[in-house]
């Protein structure tokens, strides 16, 4: 193991700090290499996030506004991502130690390649350290310093290692954050739960308990208040996913409504497994186009043609009163209409 000395270890310091500090959930991946621009020198500096099939599910880069444009170097990392020396290590292991291309002897070998000539060139990218980390879903999130004029050093692959996991564990408390999110979203309001579409499954994915207003959406979608055991298809699917610990979901169609069926599994932060049920209009699209209403305008439109209440709206789009109110405002000032009678109407006209 190398020494550190004392500045090195206020890098790290430092780096932690900003990791561990608050951001929204979807500027995580920026946040991460804010983290790791203080940590090392790079000239270039990425994180990406790649499923089991090598596709990019997530990225973010330093500097901002690199040679290529964020889009063609997408394009050219889709086609060319298999030829970099790293690849079959990551994919035959599920991750990868921090490792410097020359630790393999590949730098010759990268640079044989597509993907050095026509992204890594232009980019500058000569020298690169990279470290591969296991997520969700059988997918990794790779870590890759790059150089142009020198090497990483021992020092500063050492210091990129202890590095490692902390964002590993910042990564994984996200994704715990997530869950509790999710799972708040099902026991707000306990006292009123009943009135929510929501069923509770045990370990072998059948019932244990359901509200009223579940019971209803499986008789009106599936022909049946769920006494017995789950609809065949139902239960396959949840077969399928059961396994990830990740919210799922799936849509059914019926007469011009969609019930989204969200599936969170037991885990970490839930015991038992959940389906929350939330039953959908399909917006109009012609009143969209012509009107120039916003998707959720649409849907509250929608739900306003089903003779639905303020209330019964917010509970079925999952928003405040206050937000519906305000969606009818600027619904009845694009329609030119002065009260939700008037709106239905000339929805009727349209449609």
């Amino acid at each position: 193991m190398v020494k550190l000395d004392d500045s090195q270890y206020r890098k790290l310091f430092e780096f932690g700090e900003i990791l561990n500090s608050e951001c929204e959930k979807e500027h995580l991946s920026f946040h991460i290499v804010e983290a790791l621009s203080h940590l090392l020198p790079a000239d270039c500096l990425s994180w990406n996030h790649f499923n089991a099939n090598g596709e990019v599910l997530d990225c973010a880069w330093t500097p901002v506004e690199p040679v290529l444009p964020a889009a063609e170097q997408q394009a050219i990392m889709a086609e060319h991502l298999h030829e970099h020396p790293f690849i079959p290590v990551i994919y035959n292991e599920g991750a990868m130690p921090v490792m410097r291309l020359s630790d393999l002897g590949m730098q010759q070998s990268l640079r044989e390649t597509n993907l050095y000539h026509e992204l890594y060139r232009p980019l500058g990218i000569e020298y690169q350290m990279c470290a591969a980390l296991p997520l969700e879903n059988a997918s990794v999130g790779v870590i890759a310093y790059s150089l142009t004029r020198r090497d990483y050093t021992d020092t500063e692959k050492e210091l990129c290692e202890l590095a490692v996991p902390y964002i590993e564990q910042r990564v994984l408390l996200d994704r715990q954050q997530a869950d509790i999110n999710r799972l708040k979203n099902v026991l707000d309001h306990i006292e009123t739960i009943s009135d929510k579409a929501v069923m509770i499954l045990d370990e072998v994915l059948e019932p244990v308990w359901q509200s009223h207003a579940c019971r209803e959406l499986f008789e009106r979608y599936y022909g049946h208040g769920n006494e017995k055991p789950l609809p065949n298809k139902l239960h396959q699917w949840l077969m399928l996913v059961g396994s990830s610990p990740y919210q799922q979901f799936m849509e059914l169609k019926h007469n011009g409504s969609v019930l989204k069926i969200n599936y969170i599994a037991p885990g970490e932060m839930i015991d038992q497994g959940v389906l929350l049920l939330m039953e959908y209009v399909q917006p109009f699209k012609k009143v969209m186009t012509e009107y120039e209403l916003s998707s959720r305008e649409a849907e509250v439109l929608a739900w306003l043609a089903k003779g639905k209440t303020n209330a019964e709206i917010a509970a079925a789009l999952d928003i405040r009163l206050a937000t519906v109110k305000k969606h009818l405002e600027n619904i009845f000032r694009k329609l030119d209409v002065s009260n939700r009678t008037a709106a239905v109407n000339m929805l009727r006209t349209k449609c």
